[in-house]
């Protein structure tokens, strides 16, 4: 009668990219700069054109 024995052939291992609390915020303020940024650049122009 065969025995049978496991047998580990390979394993996978896959990386990916996680974000953090930290990167999540930080992102979040990025985008709030930019926002703000963008409307004072249009309120400037707009003073200067009127």
């Amino acid at each position: 009668m065969p025995r049978y024995v496991d047998e580990e052939v390979g394993k996978i291992v896959r990386r990916r990219t996680v974000k953090t609390f930290g990167d999540k915020v930080k992102e979040f303020v990025q985008q709030l700069i930019g926002g703000v940024v963008v409307i004072f650049i249009i309120s400037v122009a707009i003073k200067i054109l009127s």
